[in-house]
């Protein structure tokens, strides 16, 4: 597992044990590191993202299952790069989240995780 993969692991297993115990506490962290104000700058962070997640794959035996995460990415990114402000406000206001969705999505990150750091 390259050390790109190790990173994600632990933000994604670090994102799961967070919302799994303090749901509301994570969304509010959330709004306050992810502004409408700077969607260009993550969206550049996530294509760059996306494409080391494609360019890691093949190093592992999960090859599949990385590209298609990086695919995601990279249409999140691209999305990111081209919304506007005031679609961006809807989103946020659309997601907020009651605490056992964000469960949920924390389960589903701490699985994930899991499988990578098992499987690659």
């Amino acid at each position: 597992m390259t050390w790109l993969l190790q990173v994600l692991v632990v933000l994604w297993g670090v994102f799961g044990v967070w919302a799994l115990l303090a749901p509301k506490k994570l969304v509010a962290f959330g709004r306050s590191l992810f502004p409408v104000s700077s969607l260009r700058v993550w969206a550049i962070i996530v294509l760059a993202l996306s494409y080391g997640i494609w360019i890691t794959a093949p190093a592992t035996s999960i090859v599949v299952l990385l590209q298609v995460i990086a695919v995601l990415a990279l249409i999140k990114g691209i999305i990111l790069l081209f919304v506007s402000k005031q679609t961006a406000e809807k989103w946020y206001a659309y997601w907020e989240m009651k605490p056992a969705m964000m469960r949920l999505f924390g389960i589903v990150a701490l699985a994930l995780a899991y499988f990578v750091y098992m499987v690659a």
